[in-house]
C-alpha cells in the first residue's frame, strides 16, 4: 500500500493505522498533484479524500502549474475556477491499471458548471460504477467543511468502457457500512430504509446534464415546451459594489436631506418580499420600519469635481481634501448628495470590490435599468418564488430581475406566474438549481432561462383566465398566512391539462 500526504501529521496517523492492522506500506511526504504516475507501479485501486482547498488560498503559480499538468495528461479543458479536488480526481485516474478501481470522496460536482468537463472525461474513459450522494439536509460526512458529500466509484476499462449501468445512491440516513457496500455492488434496488437507488445506463448520461436529479427522478414530461428564455430575460440584481453606501433607509435620507430625485424605490432583501406579489403598501411598511428601501439612483447627470472623479482618491483621501460637495456650481441637493457619499465612503466598514472600482470616473453610478416586472428569489430552502413587482421597485443582487421580451397582457403575466410558482415547476427546478451543502438551493439567471414553460400566448383563453385567477388567489391566501396546498393543487391541475 502506498500513501501520499503533504501533512506530517497525516503521515503519522496513516502509519499508525496500518501498523495496527499489520499492513505493509510505503508512505511518502509529497504533493500528489505533482507526482508522476511513472514514479509508482500501476496500482489496482485508488482511494482518495482530496483536500477541500479554496483556490484563492493557493498561489497563482501553483494553481496554474497544476491546471496545465492535469489538462496535458487528460486532455481535459478544465475551468480555472474549478476547485482543487476536480484536478485530484482527474490526476488520480492516471494511476489506474487495466481493471483498476478508484473511489473518491469529494464535495458534490454533479450540478456545477466546472464539473461538466470532468463528467465528460469519466464518461468517455471509465465505467462509472456508482455515485453515492449524502443528502445535505440530513447527513453530514465532513466534520468541519460545510459541503455536500459525494463518493464517486469508477473502474478503468480499455474495452467496452461506458457500456454498463451506473448506480445513483442517495443516503438520507446513515446506514451500516455493509448496506452501502451492498448498494454499490448492486444488492439494493429502488427504495431502502436509509435512502434510494436509481440505476441508469451510463450511455444515457450526458456531461451537460444535471446528474443530481437522477438520484430522485422528476416525473414531468416537458419535452414539448419552450423555455423561459424564449420570452424573458433574467438578470442578477443591480451590483452597487457597496450596498452599505448605495442602499439607504428613510432616516438616512432625512438625516442627510437627500433629494428624492436621486432616489429609487428598492427591494433590499428577499426576506422583504415574503409573498408572491409586492405592492406599494409593502414598500411603505418597510420604509416606516426604517429598512433600506431607497437606492441612490439617477446620478448620471451629476458633475463630480475632477479631483474626486477617481474612486481611489475619493475613498482614501481625508474628507477635507476630497471635498466632493464643495463645488459652488452644484445645486444644494447635489451638494448634499455628494457630502453624503463622501461621509459614507469614509465611514463604510466594507472593503471596495471590483464592481465598484471598475466604474472608474463613474464610480457613483450604479447599473441603470428599469424596475423589473417580476422578481425571482435566488437562494431557497423550500421553493423558488416568482414575484409580481407592482411596487415598481428596483432590486440589488439578493434577488434576480426578470424582464419580459414579448408583450403579454396582465392576465397572461399572471398566468405565467401561476405556472412558474406551481408545484410542478418547483419539482422541475431541481434540474436547474444548484444544491448547497446546507440544503439550500440556488438558481442562477441562465439556469432560470432554461426552465421549460407553457407560453401563455399559446394557451386557450379560458386556461389563461383560470391560471390568472389562481395566481390572484395564491397572492391573497399567502398574505392571509393560510395554507397554500389547495391553491397549488388547483394550479397543478390546470397546468397538467396543458402538458
Amino acid at each position: 500500500m502506498t500513501g501520499i500526504d503533504r501533512s506530517q501529521l497525516g503521515i503519522a496517523l496513516g502509519t499508525a493505522v496500518m501498523t495496527i492492522h499489520g499492513k505493509s506500506r510505503d508512505i511518502r511526504k509529497d504533493d500528489f498533484l505533482t507526482l508522476d504516475p511513472d514514479e509508482l507501479d500501476d496500482d489496482y485501486t485508488v482511494v482518495m479524500n482530496p483536500p477541500y482547498s479554496r483556490s484563492e488560498e493557493l498561489s497563482t503559480e501553483y494553481t496554474d502549474t497544476i491546471h496545465q499538468t492535469v489538462e496535458q495528461e487528460t486532455g481535459l479543458n478544465l475551468s480555472k475556477n474549478a476547485p482543487l479536488y476536480i484536478h485530484f480526481i482527474a490526476h488520480a485516474t492516471q494511476f489506474l491499471a487495466e481493471d483498476g478501481r478508484a473511489a473518491f470522496i469529494t464535495p458534490n460536482y454533479l450540478d456545477k458548471d466546472y464539473g461538466e468537463a470532468l463528467k465528460e472525461y469519466l464518461l468517455a474513459e471509465y465505467d462509472i460504477k456508482a455515485l453515492l450522494l449524502f443528502n445535505p439536509g440530513e447527513v453530514s460526512v465532513f466534520d468541519e467543511a460545510v459541503t455536500t458529500g459525494l463518493i464517486t466509484f469508477v473502474e478503468r476499462r480499455e474495452d467496452n468502457k461506458g457500456e454498463g449501468d451506473t448506480r445513483f445512491i442517495q443516503v438520507d440516513e446513515m446506514p451500516e457500512t455493509g448496506d452501502l457496500l451492498s448498494a454499490v455492488k448492486g444488492g439494493v434496488e429502488d427504495e431502502a430504509e436509509w435512502g434510494s437507488v436509481t440505476t441508469i445506463d451510463q450511455a444515457a448520461l450526458g456531461p451537460e446534464q444535471n446528474w443530481r436529479t437522477v438520484f430522485d427522478p422528476i416525473d414531468v414530461d416537458t419535452e414539448q415546451l419552450t423555455t423561459l428564455g424564449e420570452i424573458a430575460t433574467v438578470n442578477r440584481g443591480i451590483l452597487t459594489g457597496k450596498n452599505d453606501v448605495f442602499c439607504v433607509s428613510q432616516s438616512t435620507v432625512e438625516a442627510h436631506e437627500l433629494d428624492k430625485s436621486h432616489l429609487s424605490r428598492l427591494v433590499r432583501k428577499g426576506s422583504h418580499v415574503p409573498h408572491f406579489d409586492m405592492v406599494v403598501e409593502d414598500w411603505e411598511q418597510h420604509r416606516d420600519a426604517d429598512k433600506e428601501v431607497w437606492l441612490l439612483y439617477h446620478l448620471d447627470d451629476i458633475d463630480v469635481p475632477s479631483k474626486a472623479g477617481d474612486y481611489a482618491s475619493a475613498v482614501t483621501a481625508p474628507p477635507s481634501e476630497t471635498a466632493l460637495g464643495s463645488d459652488a456650481a452644484q445645486d444644494n441637493g447635489v451638494q448634499r448628495l455628494l457630502s453624503y457619499l463622501e461621509h459614507s465612503l469614509h465611514q463604510s466598514v466594507s472593503l471596495p470590490n471590483r464592481t465598484f472600482q471598475d466604474r472608474g470616473d463613474s464610480w457613483f453610478i450604479v447599473d441603470l435599468r428599469d424596475p423589473p416586472p417580476i422578481l425571482v428569489t435566488t437562494v431557497n430552502r423550500d421553493r423558488c418564488r416568482f414575484i409580481l413587482n407592482e411596487a415598481d421597485a428596483r432590486n440589488v443582487n439578493s434577488l434576480h430581475s426578470m424582464y419580459l421580451d414579448v408583450t403579454l397582457t396582465d392576465p397572461e403575466i399572471k398566468a405565467l406566474l401561476a405556472y412558474l410558482n406551481s408545484d410542478i415547476v418547483s419539482d422541475v427546478l431541481r434540474e436547474h438549481e444548484r444544491l448547497h451543502a446546507d440544503g439550500m438551493r440556488k438558481l442562477e439567471p441562465n439556469d432560470a432561462e432554461d426552465i421549460p414553460i407553457l407560453d401563455p400566448r399559446n394557451l386557450p383563453a379560458h386556461t389563461v383566465d383560470a391560471l390568472s385567477e389562481a395566481f390572484d388567489t395564491l397572492c391573497e391566501t399567502a398574505r392571509r398566512d393560510e395554507a397554500l396546498t389547495d391553491v397549488f393543487e388547483e394550479i397543478d391541475e390546470i397546468v397538467q391539462q396543458e402538458l
